[in-house]
């Protein structure tokens, strides 16, 4: 994407500020020989650079440990009444040597228990957002997965990726020890964050995230391409995102 695209108006002109000022600051962290970096800076620069193209509302620690979300995420349809809201929790791809490591088991899989409790709660996807650093500090991390030739662990434009709870749940009880790897597999199947403006991630986002699916329900969603994807407006999104998922006002009782 150009500069000038970049900058223009749009959800995933937007979602890509949001990459990359996450990008430039991890990858600045990581030149000065840091192992990590701070998850809550990320978040922070993630949804000022995404503003105002995403409303969002963030949580503070106190509402973190009750919703089990860092944020909720509105993505707003201009030209009708509808959106779209996701609850997004953060987390860094972690190494330890040879080991990677993504935390979705915290407190004891508590965390993980509230934030779909919270989805269901309010009608809403649950997904994590996963800050994994530039692709010399995830090289090693394998995947079974290519994005135009490229495993999708080292495609450039992998640096802030986004996975489904429900998914994230069901890898969390399947193969804890190799979760990270398990994210980016097609276990898993974890999304650049910019292509999560593109219109055939909606429903199956939405069906990974539905209530009343399971995890293998979930595993099956994400993982199959939409047979059904409805068409792009200019801003990259579905003329009308809720009427094609399980969105707020679209639950199934």
């Amino acid at each position: 994407m150009s500069d000038a695209e970049e900058k223009s108006p749009g959800v995933r002109p937007a979602l890509v500020r949001g990459r990359t000022a996450v990008d430039a600051f991890t990858a600045k962290g990581l030149s000065q020989g840091n192992i990590t970096w701070a998850e809550e800076t990320a978040t922070d620069l993630l949804l000022m650079a995404v503003h105002p193209e995403l409303s969002y509302v963030s949580f503070n620690r106190h509402e973190e440990a009750r919703i089990g979300a860092d944020w909720l995420w509105w993505f707003v349809d201009s030209a009708s009444p509808e959106a779209f809201g996701v609850l997004v929790q953060a987390k860094n791809l972690k190494r330890n040597g040879q080991r990677w490591h993504i935390d979705y088991n915290y407190k004891n899989g508590d965390q993980l228990g509230s934030l779909l409790r919270a989805a269901d709660l309010l009608r809403v996807p649950a997904v994590y957002a996963l800050y994994c650093g530039n692709p010399l500090y995830r090289q090693e991390l394998w995947c079974d997965q290519t994005h135009d030739g490229v495993m999708c662990t080292h495609h450039p434009r992998a640096g802030v990726s986004v996975l489904p709870a429900m998914l994230a749940a069901y890898l969390n009880d399947l193969c804890r020890k190799d979760l990270a790897a398990a994210s980016f597999a097609r276990g898993g199947s974890a999304r650049r964050s910019d292509d999560v403006a593109g219109a055939a991630l909606v429903p199956c986002w939405c069906g990974a995230g539905r209530r009343g699916a399971g995890p293998a329900d979930a595993a099956a969603a994400w993982s199959t391409p939409c047979s059904q994807a409805p068409a792009e407006d200019p801003d990259g999104l579905p003329s009308s995102p809720v009427r094609h998922c399980h969105g707020p006002s679209s639950v199934p009782p």
